[in-house]
């Protein structure tokens, strides 16, 4: 079931994206990386919270986002 995952991965912050590691199609698993971006001059690495499809990737190496802005779109997998 779905454990109150969202179905989509938004930025929590302002911040450059520096490497994407997944592309829609791809399965990824709790603690999988998806992506990282940098912010405050950290570079954070953003993770799967669970089992998910990725459906769609909105943003690519180098863009600079705002705070709120959709980065990575899931879908359940199908069992």
């Amino acid at each position: 079931g779905n454990l109150g995952q969202s179905n989509s991965l938004v930025s929590g912050m302002p911040g450059k994206i520096v490497k994407i590691f997944v592309k829609p199609g791809d399965l990824v698993k709790k603690g999988d990386p998806l992506l990282i971006m940098e912010a405050m001059k950290m570079e954070n690495e953003m993770r799967a919270n669970g089992e998910a499809l990725i459906k769609s990737v909105s943003v690519k190496p180098g863009d600079t986002v705002e705070c709120g802005v959709v980065l990575i779109g899931f879908e359940q997998p199908s069992a």
